[in-house]
């Protein structure tokens, strides 16, 4: 994850700005590059914008990449289950997926994951991520 954009998007997410975390996003892809993780704020961003089938495509494009694998399976899931008439299908296959990506999930990943759950208000999952991915102790007091 960049130092650049990572405290602009947390920023924006955290006060659920979303047209600016797709702007911010926008911009910095477009100078910098492809990085799975900004792509994955801004598909994020524009599921939580009202638009999840748009969030749904541009996540499953990132779901193959490794830094990003598990936060992207919470995010669909996340949007699947928030759909007028979810897919009970597709619903069961992501369950099925993250089970092994929750074992092969990278320390950047584990972060994001963390930072999508607490973003989205699962709280108790965000603390179980944020545990994992900084162990020892090393838990700041403001989760």
């Amino acid at each position: 994850m960049s130092k650049e954009w990572s405290p602009q998007i947390s920023y924006y997410m955290r006060n659920s700005l979303y047209n600016h975390v797709i702007t911010e996003a926008t911009s910095f892809v477009g100078s910098r590059g492809n990085d799975p993780a900004l792509q994955f704020w801004k598909a994020v961003a524009t599921g939580m914008l009202g638009q999840p089938n748009a969030g749904v495509r541009e996540l499953e494009e990132l779901r193959s990449k490794r830094d990003v694998a598990y936060p992207v399976l919470a995010a669909l899931l996340f949007f699947h289950q928030r759909e007028v008439s979810p897919d009970e299908m597709a619903m069961e296959e992501i369950m099925r997926e993250m089970t092994g990506a929750e074992q092969q999930a990278s320390g950047v990943s584990e972060l994001i994951t963390a930072g999508f759950f607490f973003y989205t208000g699962n709280y108790y999952e965000a603390r179980r991520w944020i545990r994992r991915a900084l162990p020892d102790g090393k838990i700041t007091s403001s989760w």
